[in-house]
């Protein structure tokens, strides 16, 4: 069976890199954070990723996407 799946990376104000792989393209982002140039942690809290482009910007990370068609074998499921 063939499936997209939607890759999001986003790279933090040190340099820190963090990579969130979803089903939709508007699945939960709710996992993607990182740190300012002051060492704050800010998260990005919201279903709808595509918006989280100006989130990444006001904090001074950089967001980047991607999808991808991966193989998902039937032998996998038990």
């Amino acid at each position: 069976m063939k499936k997209t799946i939607y890759i999001y990376r986003i790279t933090d104000a040190h340099g820190t890199q963090m990579v969130c792989i979803l089903n939709e393209s508007n699945d939960t982002g709710g996992i993607l954070f990182g740190y300012d140039s002051n060492g704050v942690c800010h998260q990005y809290d919201s279903y709808e990723l595509y918006h989280a482009y100006e989130w990444a910007e006001k904090w001074g990370f950089k967001l980047e996407s991607g999808t991808m068609e991966i193989e998902i074998p039937d032998d996998i499921f038990k």
